[in-house]
């Protein structure tokens, strides 16, 4: 579970860094010659990522209690908030990089219509019709979309 949890949380930075609005934002960092700044910057944006992920704490050889490891329901718990905490990071870099831009996150489970069970190509299409115009609606009215 150890090795699971870094791996997620690794993946999740992965993300974020390859998102075009990290290079906006940290441009020497993606180029790989940070500045202090940047450094501190990224630390800042990451740490809920690197605490939560147990990053800077080695892999034990053997698993034992011990109370200044994690329990199996706080791996698990770090577990299942990766995402979340990845979606945190992101909309906040999204914010840095364009601070006048409104930036809303849409859960697909909230547009009208996800949750229904989907029979045929019809039920299908009036689905993706839904969030479409939906997204769509959202991008006309000048906002950017994170789609959860």
């Amino acid at each position: 579970r150890y090795t699971e949890r870094r791996q997620s949380v690794n993946e999740a930075i992965r993300q974020i860094r390859e998102q075009p609005a990290w290079a906006a934002v940290l441009p020497h960092t993606a180029q790989g010659e940070p500045t202090a700044e940047e450094v501190a910057l990224e630390e800042e944006l990451l740490r809920p990522l690197t605490q939560r992920g147990g990053l800077d704490t080695a892999l034990p050889e053997r698993v034992a209690f011990a109370e200044t490891l994690p329990g199996l329901a706080q791996l698990v718990s770090d577990a299942s908030a990766v995402e979340r905490l990845r979606s945190d990071v992101g909309m906040r870099v999204q914010q840095l990089a364009t601070p006048e831009q409104k930036i809303e996150r849409v859960r697909l489970a909230t547009i009208e219509g996800v949750g229904q069970t989907l029979g045929d190509e019809t039920d299908v299409e009036t689905l993706l019709n839904h969030v479409k115009e939906h997204l769509l609606n959202l991008i006309r009215a000048g906002i950017k979309v994170i789609v959860e």
